[in-house]
């Protein structure tokens, strides 16, 4: 694993609102992801999680602290300058899978290239290919999202968002609609992708099942890390979570 961060964040905070009705979100974050690592963010409800990835994501601003993609400050940013950002660098992967329907599995994928204005390279265009495949999706390219499986259609959201090779992957419960069986398989290519191709991908989740299958475990309490740890199974997983309800 590359030992400079693809993306970090120092004394990171998020307030919502003003005065005595404002809302912390985050408080003073610190916070690294790597290439090629697969990074669980895990906590109770209102923990901060979904903010964290929004700032990751460039989906929000911080109040204060900065995040650096590559040694580039993104919390300064415009609009303009971010939207580009996410759509060149940042890949997403959603619960909902966010399919458009009207296209068939190849046209999800390549809509990203399509966004921009351009067409894969025959470099590229290999590496969708084999990504396909390895998805188990070289034999469903023509069919629409209807015609899909939910772990079919999960696996062309992550398809789609691994085919830019972004620097970053966010993806925000990913398994939430999926069975067991599938979801295991889900993140097991999550997993798969972060060591065989290099993606830096950070996944939300609320499961420990999930989260034992992420390389480090960052668990939030209370808008501030409470804890990290390395790989660990469910049960380890589930304890610590437990411990950090009854600390609060």
């Amino acid at each position: 694993m590359d030992s400079t961060p693809v993306l970090s964040a120092t004394g990171v905070g998020k307030r919502y609102g003003a005065g005595d009705t404002a809302v912390v979100a985050l408080h003073d974050v610190a916070f690294e992801l790597h290439t090629g690592e697969f990074v669980a963010v895990m906590g109770p409800s209102g923990s901060g999680k979904s903010t964290l990835m929004h700032l990751i994501a460039g989906l929000d601003v911080p109040t204060s602290g900065r995040i650096l993609l590559d040694g580039r400050d993104i919390t300064g940013l415009g609009d303009a300058a971010l939207t580009e950002l996410r759509r060149d660098r940042i890949g997403f992967v959603f619960q909902a899978f966010n399919l458009v329907p009207t296209l068939d599995v190849i046209g999800n994928v390549l809509l990203p290239f399509e966004l921009r204005g351009v067409k894969p390279d025959a470099e590229q265009r290999a590496f969708i290919d084999r990504l396909l495949a390895d998805l188990g999706l070289a034999d469903r390219l023509r069919h629409r999202p209807g015609a899909l499986s939910g772990g079919q259609q999960q696996r062309v959201a992550i398809a789609r968002a691994l085919a830019g090779r972004p620097r970053v992957v966010v993806a925000d419960e990913p398994t939430g609609n999926l069975d067991s069986r599938t979801g295991r398989d889900v993140l097991g290519l999550l997993a798969d992708a972060a060591r065989r191709y290099g993606q830096a991908i950070v996944m939300v989740t609320h499961d420990p099942v999930a989260a034992s299958f992420a390389d480090r475990i960052v668990l939030l309490a209370d808008g501030r890390v409470a804890a990290e740890y390395g790989r660990s199974d469910p049960a380890e997983i589930a304890t610590f979570m437990l411990s950090l309800e009854d600390a609060r």
